[in-house]
Protein backbone atom coordinates (compact mmCIF):
# COMPACT_ATOMS: atom_id res chain seq x y z
CA UNK A 1 0.00 0.00 0.00
CA UNK A 2 1.03 3.17 -0.50
CA UNK A 3 0.57 7.13 0.54
CA UNK A 4 -3.11 8.36 0.85
CA UNK A 5 -3.49 11.66 -1.72
CA UNK A 6 -6.92 13.66 -1.81
CA UNK A 7 -8.03 14.53 -5.22
CA UNK A 8 -11.05 17.29 -6.20
CA UNK A 9 -13.57 17.48 -9.35
CA UNK A 10 -15.01 20.17 -10.36
CA UNK A 11 -18.07 19.51 -8.49
CA UNK A 12 -15.99 20.36 -5.61
CA UNK A 13 -16.29 16.34 -4.37
CA UNK A 14 -13.25 15.09 -3.23
CA UNK A 15 -11.51 11.75 -3.88
CA UNK A 16 -9.10 9.94 -1.69
CA UNK A 17 -6.51 7.80 -3.71
CA UNK A 18 -3.66 5.72 -3.05
CA UNK A 19 -0.06 6.20 -4.26
CA UNK A 20 1.23 3.18 -6.11
CA UNK A 21 4.49 2.10 -4.27
CA UNK A 22 4.99 -1.01 -6.17
CA UNK A 23 3.56 -1.01 -9.92
CA UNK A 24 4.44 -5.14 -10.03
CA UNK A 25 1.84 -5.67 -7.14
CA UNK A 26 -1.29 -3.82 -8.20
CA UNK A 27 -4.59 -4.78 -5.82
CA UNK A 28 -6.90 -7.65 -8.46
CA UNK A 29 -10.02 -5.09 -8.27
CA UNK A 30 -11.26 -2.56 -10.72
CA UNK A 31 -10.13 0.67 -9.76
CA UNK A 32 -9.89 4.25 -10.91
CA UNK A 33 -6.29 5.73 -12.15
CA UNK A 34 -4.72 8.69 -12.09
CA UNK A 35 -1.52 9.44 -13.87
CA UNK A 36 -0.29 12.79 -11.79
CA UNK A 37 3.26 14.92 -10.74
CA UNK A 38 3.26 16.33 -7.51
CA UNK A 39 4.80 19.89 -7.98
CA UNK A 40 5.17 22.65 -6.24
CA UNK A 41 2.82 21.43 -3.57
CA UNK A 42 0.01 20.33 -5.61
CA UNK A 43 -0.81 17.35 -8.05
CA UNK A 44 -0.82 18.02 -11.77
CA UNK A 45 -2.86 15.54 -13.55
CA UNK A 46 -2.02 14.21 -16.55
CA UNK A 47 -4.22 11.37 -17.10
CA UNK A 48 -6.97 10.13 -15.48
CA UNK A 49 -8.75 7.00 -16.32
CA UNK A 50 -11.25 3.50 -14.92
CA UNK A 51 -10.51 0.10 -15.06
CA UNK A 52 -12.71 -2.91 -14.12
CA UNK A 53 -9.47 -5.19 -13.51
CA UNK A 54 -6.17 -3.07 -12.40
CA UNK A 55 -3.65 -6.11 -13.10
CA UNK A 56 -4.65 -5.99 -16.70
CA UNK A 57 -1.99 -3.27 -17.34
CA UNK A 58 -4.31 -1.16 -20.00
CA UNK A 59 -3.01 1.73 -18.38
CA UNK A 60 0.72 0.65 -18.46
CA UNK A 61 1.24 2.56 -22.05
CA UNK A 62 0.31 6.00 -21.40
CA UNK A 63 1.81 5.88 -18.07
CA UNK A 64 5.22 4.82 -19.88
CA UNK A 65 4.44 7.88 -22.37
CA UNK A 66 3.77 10.37 -20.00
CA UNK A 67 7.09 8.77 -17.91
CA UNK A 68 8.90 9.34 -21.07
CA UNK A 69 8.75 12.83 -21.05
CA UNK A 70 8.00 13.54 -16.93
CA UNK A 71 10.01 10.58 -14.85
CA UNK A 72 8.85 11.41 -11.68
CA UNK A 73 4.75 10.97 -12.17
CA UNK A 74 3.08 8.93 -9.77
CA UNK A 75 0.04 6.38 -10.28
CA UNK A 76 -2.45 6.79 -8.10
CA UNK A 77 -5.90 4.62 -8.02
CA UNK A 78 -8.88 4.04 -5.85
CA UNK A 79 -10.47 0.60 -5.65
CA UNK A 80 -13.98 -0.94 -5.30
CA UNK A 81 -15.76 1.96 -6.61
CA UNK A 82 -18.98 0.54 -8.84
CA UNK A 83 -18.65 1.09 -12.47
CA UNK A 84 -20.99 3.62 -13.01
CA UNK A 85 -19.36 5.68 -10.46
CA UNK A 86 -16.23 5.34 -11.46
CA UNK A 87 -16.86 6.78 -14.83
CA UNK A 88 -18.78 9.81 -13.39
CA UNK A 89 -15.69 10.19 -10.89
CA UNK A 90 -13.17 9.79 -13.58
CA UNK A 91 -15.27 12.66 -15.32
CA UNK A 92 -15.63 15.28 -12.77
CA UNK A 93 -11.50 14.76 -12.01
CA UNK A 94 -10.51 15.45 -15.66
CA UNK A 95 -13.12 18.53 -16.31
CA UNK A 96 -11.29 20.14 -13.19
CA UNK A 97 -7.87 19.35 -14.03
CA UNK A 98 -8.10 19.13 -18.07
CA UNK A 99 -5.58 21.62 -19.92
CA UNK A 100 -7.12 24.67 -21.13
CA UNK A 101 -7.57 24.55 -24.90
CA UNK A 102 -5.60 26.02 -27.46
CA UNK A 103 -6.76 29.27 -28.68
CA UNK A 104 -7.53 28.77 -32.57
CA UNK A 105 -5.25 29.81 -34.91
CA UNK A 106 -5.92 32.61 -37.05
CA UNK A 107 -7.09 32.23 -40.73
Amino acid sequence: MGQSIELSGLSGQSYRYTRLADETAVPSQAANVVVAEHRRGRWRILYVSQTDYLPRNDWRPILDQIRARIPQVQLLYRLNIAHAVREAEAEDIRQLHQPPAEPAEAA
